[in-house]
């Protein structure tokens, strides 16, 4: 905490064991530093983030999503630059192949996934031309991934992404392979 103001944060859900879970969540608090030696440096600058997210089952298939929202109090000279409201959202697609049968991890399951993605860092417009900001990418995620147990996993991906910067340039293609080890100890 580098303003000696805490945040605040929460989340309710509603979870019915045969389809699913829907949630609420926030988080709040000024984020920056407006005190220094007691001397008053800035205006106090406040972040909030709302989001609602969502998981169940269809089929053999785990399905999960979210969208978030944020508002940042930015000084007004730097709105343009900066954004004052964000805004992201995915869903993500799991479903097992196959579940082999290794001496001490009965758990074991291959998995493929698909996850679409989409952020906006900048949601606004210009106030001399009154075009949107932009700067937003979008991304569309395909991979592979094995659990020997409920705590580990590896993860092979395929990224197809395109970016657009803050001026609505023709959009940024790239591609790649991300792998990725995780575990719980």
């Amino acid at each position: 905490d580098n303003n000696g103001s805490p945040s605040i944060s929460g989340r309710v859900a509603l979870r019915a064991p045969a389809r699913g879970e829907v949630g609420l969540s926030y988080y709040g608090g000024y984020y920056n530093t407006f005190e220094l030696e007691g001397a008053t440096v800035d205006d106090r600058r406040w972040l909030g983030i709302a989001a609602m997210d969502a998981g169940g089952t269809i089929g053999p298939a785990e399905v999960r999503a979210e969208v978030a929202y944020a508002t940042i109090d930015v000084p007004a000279g730097l709105v343009e630059l900066f954004g004052d409201a964000q805004w992201g959202a995915y869903l993500d697609i799991v479903t097992p192949l196959w579940r082999p049968r290794l001496t001490g991890y009965e758990q074991a399951v291959l998995s493929a996934g698909l996850r679409f993605e989409r952020v906006d860092y900048n949601r606004g417009t210009f106030s001399s031309t009154g075009l949107p900001i932009r700067d937003d990418v979008t991304a569309v995620v395909g991979g592979l991934s094995f659990r020997p147990s409920g705590g580990t996993v590896l993860r092979a991906n395929y990224r197809l992404q395109s970016a657009r910067d803050f001026l609505g340039n023709p959009a940024s293609r790239s591609a790649g392979f991300q792998i990725g080890f995780a575990t719980y100890f």
